[in-house]
């Protein structure tokens, strides 16, 4: 047992609607499943230093994404297969 804590829907065994994982480190992910796969809106918070607000399609973040730094800057990038690529602009 390590602390965390997942929290998830289920219906007839597959994750479905809203989901969240809070670490034990207090870092939180909040995401939606529909069929077991992560779809729409997801926000991953990492205490004491960013919060990320991104959209998954088909599991996978694949598309404009918004960092938000505990200092105020603010960063808008695009992501493919889960990683920066491309364009980044960032505010300070």
């Amino acid at each position: 047992v390590n602390g965390d804590v997942e929290e998830f829907t289920y219906l007839d065994d597959v994750a479905t609607g809203p989901a969240k994982i809070t670490y034990a480190n207090g870092s939180i992910v909040e995401f939606t499943y529909q069929d077991d796969v992560r779809e729409g809106f997801g926000r991953l918070t990492v205490i004491d230093s960013f919060i990320l607000e991104h959209t998954y399609t088909n599991g996978r973040m694949n598309r404009a994404v918004k960092f938000i730094y505990m200092n105020g800057d603010e960063e808008e990038a695009h992501m493919e297969h889960d990683l920066r690529h491309g364009r980044s602009v960032r505010k300070y």
